[in-house]
């Protein structure tokens, strides 16, 4: 599979997955906590991944420093997810929700540049 391919794959799922969240109202909140939680969980491990690649030699110094701007970024995204959902529990108003799923929508784009530069550096397409 290209490069690209992938990506569009990666990002065909992830809005699926955002558009699926906001079609279910009633579970809604829970399944956004829930996508919250895996993003981060995904995160963590993937950045772990990284850490086992950079012990073993097979990252370099440059490399990982790219890794941890992709990561930075996401972290970023990710801490913005959390406070507009801080928000939204608070307003319960259909904008603060509209916030919230753009906001999930770009935190699953930058969580795939993340995967995607590692399974680059892991030799994959």
């Amino acid at each position: 599979m290209v490069k690209g391919e992938f990506m569009k794959r990666k990002v065909s799922i992830l809005l699926a997955v955002v558009l699926l969240t906001a079609l279910g109202c009633a579970t809604w909140e829970k399944t956004t906590y829930s996508d919250i939680g895996i993003a981060g969980v995904t995160y963590n491990q993937t950045l772990q991944a990284a850490a086992d690649l950079k012990k073993q030699g097979k990252i370099t110094d440059a490399q990982w420093v790219e890794i941890d701007k992709y990561g930075r970024v996401f972290f970023v995204s990710y801490n913005g997810v959390i406070d507009a959902f801080s928000a939204y529990l608070r307003l319960k108003t259909v904008d603060s929700k509209n916030i919230v799923m753009a906001l999930i929508g770009e935190m699953s784009l930058n969580l795939a540049k993340v995967q995607n530069y590692l399974t680059v550096l892991k030799g994959g397409n």
